[in-house]
């Protein structure tokens, strides 16, 4: 049986007109994106270009997308909550028959809809991308992957924290903030730690082990994770290595860094969305409590 309240969001976030206007404009910045750097790529005596540009498109591409998308999920599941307790229609829905966890659930797919349709609607783009058969169908398919649970995590975050604060502009900040604290400080360790051991081998003259980077540091930053999967899917193209610099050796492990980042936000989710269930009281617990 359909959520009734991924139901009801069907109904009226995803017939509106806005939404629609907003896949038109994320299609078009796409399309006239690919097409300027294709434009930009061609050699103007021969009006050709070098097929091995298109990874670059794909890596840009691929930055691009999911920037956006971590930009409008907090925007919409940050007001999943709150946004029910500003217009006063939160009571109404925990006096339902719905458990908690549906209702965190029923808004989480709600959120997530929206992903989906700008994933899927921006597939013909990066079919330019296979036109020139440097880009594989599988890695298509691991960055699906990866932006489908990083767009998860992202999600229960943001309905997290829309459940904790009573504000919905105060909780779209605080997802923004945690989510650049969270991509950006591992990575910010990351290279003081390489600095650390280019001075230790400056000031010592015993041999001393390249430098590797911390496995888990990597993996739970969505920007390094993301990097590291770019860096998998083309051997010669590594852009975390060209953060970490050159002689930088990435940590090994039994699986990619890149699938264990998606171990971590599945993980992540899971309790997100649990801990916000758990934060929305019935209203008719409370009253029991009065009673007693």
């Amino acid at each position: 049986m359909l959520n009734p309240i991924f139901a009801r969001e069907i109904k009226t976030t995803l017939r509106s007109f806005k939404l629609i206007a907003a896949i038109m404009a994320y299609l078009i910045t796409l399309l006239v994106f690919a097409g300027l750097f294709l434009y930009s790529s061609m050699n103007s005596y021969y009006y050709s270009f070098n097929p091995q540009d298109t990874l670059t498109l794909y890596f840009l591409l691929s930055t691009f997308q999911i920037f956006l998308i971590m930009i409008i999920i907090p925007t919409s599941a940050g007001a999943a909550i709150s946004g029910e307790r500003e217009r006063q229609t939160l009571e109404l829905i925990l006096v339902s028959k719905m458990s908690t966890f549906s209702i965190v659930f029923g808004k989480f797919l709600a959120s997530l809809s929206i992903v989906f349709l700008l994933i899927i609607s921006s597939l013909p783009v990066f079919g330019i991308i296979f036109y020139y058969g440097v880009v594989s169908l599988s890695s298509l398919i691991h960055l699906i992957l990866f932006t489908f649970f990083l767009s998860c995590l992202a999600g229960s975050i943001s309905i997290f924290f829309s459940t904790v604060l009573k504000k919905t502009i105060l909780s779209i900040i605080i997802v923004y903030l945690v989510m650049i604290v969270a991509s950006v400080l591992p990575l910010i360790a990351i290279v003081l730690m390489r600095v650390g051991h280019d001075k230790l081998m400056s000031n010592s003259t015993a041999y001393v082990a390249p430098f590797v980077a911390n496995y888990f540091l990597v993996a739970i930053s969505p920007l390094t994770a993301f990097l590291t999967m770019i860096g998998d899917q083309f051997t010669n193209m590594n852009p975390l290595n060209s953060v970490l610099g050159y002689g930088a050796q990435l940590p090994q492990g039994k699986i990619a860094i890149w699938k264990f980042s998606m171990i971590i936000y599945a993980v992540l989710t899971v309790f997100f969305m649990t801990l916000s269930a758990k934060f929305i009281k019935p209203v008719g617990s409370k009253k029991q409590k009065v009673a007693k």
